[in-house]
């Protein structure tokens, strides 16, 4: 009795003659690639865990995982301490406090300021109202001194009409 070879990859019969009617192997693979696969019997591939900085394998180790692929222990260790370094060199912004990498601040006005705030201070001087706040301090004085002649006025006509004058 033969045994039939099935293909790891696709699931096809290695080998298959022309008047066989089951699926045939669908890969490149020569014959000699799949030797020792009986039918039924195929092995899984076991999933390698290697470290995406240094390379090394990782599998059955003790590791980190994020999205950028797995960590050996000791490449883990020394990305966190450098994270740790940066975080502690970080310097507040002038204006809004949050904590920047000193390259990240620029020089405006005299104060060291973080980029969204020198681009807010930008904007600001370049939308600034040309009126300014005297031009309304005297408009309100106009408006107030109007309405004092016409309530002046207006007394002076209920004064004349209450003593029959007009």
């Amino acid at each position: 009795m033969a045994t039939d070879v099935v293909c790891p990859d696709c699931g096809g019969l290695v080998g298959a003659e022309a008047g066989d009617l089951r699926r045939k192997c669908t890969c490149n693979l020569s014959d000699t690639d799949h030797v020792g696969e009986p039918m039924g019997l195929t092995q899984q591939p076991v999933a390698r865990k290697i470290c995406c900085v240094c390379g090394k394998d990782v599998t059955g180790q003790k590791r980190a995982k994020d999205s950028r692929g797995y960590w050996c222990y000791d490449c883990h260790r020394a990305e966190r301490a450098r994270e740790k370094q940066i975080e502690a060199s970080k310097v507040p912004c002038h204006d809004c406090g949050r904590l920047v990498l000193p390259a990240g601040l620029t020089s405006y006005e005299g104060d060291m300021i973080c980029a969204p705030c020198r681009q807010e201070r930008i904007d600001k001087t370049k939308f600034r109202p040309s009126v300014t706040s005297k031009y309304h301090a005297a408009h309100e004085r106009r408006q107030l001194l109007l309405i004092v002649l016409f309530a002046a006025l207006l007394i002076a006509v209920i004064l004349l009409h209450h003593f029959h004058l007009v």
